[in-house]
């Protein structure tokens, strides 16, 4: 169970930090398209490009978004109930130990 919570908190950090660099990197593209259409202020169809390109990108890192925080819910889910899973086989096994030492003990006091 332990090694389950520490694969757990490695896979939710991965998540994370995979989120934060998607949109860093989603925001950076976007501040350059922003960049460019700002220089190209000039030419109408260069502002045209520049503006379906922005559009793209914003869209992009929209979905880039919802797919890394979905990715995200998911590991969550998951090892919540691997964990879940975990604690239930090991109440099993506590029971089944309580019932075998019960059982241990009478066939001692049996046979001594």
């Amino acid at each position: 169970m332990a090694s389950n919570r520490a694969a757990a908190a490695a896979a939710i950090a991965a998540d994370k930090a995979a989120l934060k660099s998607v949109i860093a990197t989603g925001k950076a593209t976007i501040r350059a398209d922003r960049a460019k259409l700002k220089a190209d202020r000039g030419d109408p169809s260069l502002v045209a490009t520049d503006q379906a390109q922005l559009a793209t990108d914003q869209q992009t890192l929209k979905s880039d978004i919802a797919a890394a925080k979905a990715q995200l819910a998911s590991d969550k889910a998951t090892w919540k109930q691997q964990i879940r899973n975990d604690k239930l086989q090991l109440k099993g096994q506590m029971k089944q130990l309580r019932s075998d030492q019960r059982q241990l003990r009478k066939v001692q006091k049996a046979g001594g």
